[in-house]
C-alpha cells in the first residue's frame, strides 16, 4: 500500500517538477517517502482502534433518526454546552478559529512538499498568513 501511494505521489510530483532541479527533486522524493510512511502508520493504527470499537456490544441507532441528527448536529458541530457561559464560549471559539487556521497551514505544507512549490495558497489567502 505505501508502495502504491508513494508512487502515484510520486507520479503526479513529475508531472509538476520538470522544471526542477536534481536536488529539488530529491527532496520532493524524501518528503513523499515520509509521507506516505505516515499515511501507512496512520491507517494501521485507525483500523486497531476501529477494531477494538468492534468489539463492543451493537446497539440499535435507527430508532429515533431525526432526533440523533439533531442532537450531533446542535452538540458535536454547534459545541451547544460550550455557550452556557460566555467566557469559555469566546475563548472557545479563538482556539477553534486558530485549530481552522493552523490546519489550512498543514495543509499547505503537505502540498508544498508534494508539488515542490512556496506558499502555494499565498495568492489565494493573501496576507491572513503574515506575508510570503
Amino acid at each position: 500500500m505505501v508502495v502504491l501511494t508513494t508512487l502515484i505521489l510520486l507520479a503526479i510530483t513529475f508531472i509538476f517538477t520538470a522544471h526542477l532541479s536534481i536536488m529539488a527533486i530529491i527532496q520532493q522524493l524524501i518528503f513523499l517517502f515520509a509521507l506516505s510512511a505516515a499515511g501507512y502508520i496512520f491507517s494501521k493504527k485507525a483500523r486497531e482502534i476501529y477494531a477494538n470499537i468492534m468489539l463492543g456490544k451493537p446497539e440499535n441507532r435507527t430508532d429515533q433518526p431525526q432526533k440523533r441528527l439533531n442532537n450531533m448536529l446542535l452538540l458535536a458541530f454547534g459545541q451547544k454546552k460550550m455557550f452556557r457561559n460566555m467566557i469559555p464560549a469566546v475563548l472557545h471559539f479563538f482556539v477553534y478559529i486558530g485549530f481552522l487556521l493552523i490546519n489550512i497551514e498543514v495543509l499547505e505544507i503537505v502540498l508544498d512538499g508534494i508539488f515542490g512549490t512556496h506558499r502555494l495558497f499565498a495568492p489565494y489567502l493573501g496576507g491572513i498568513f503574515g506575508g510570503y
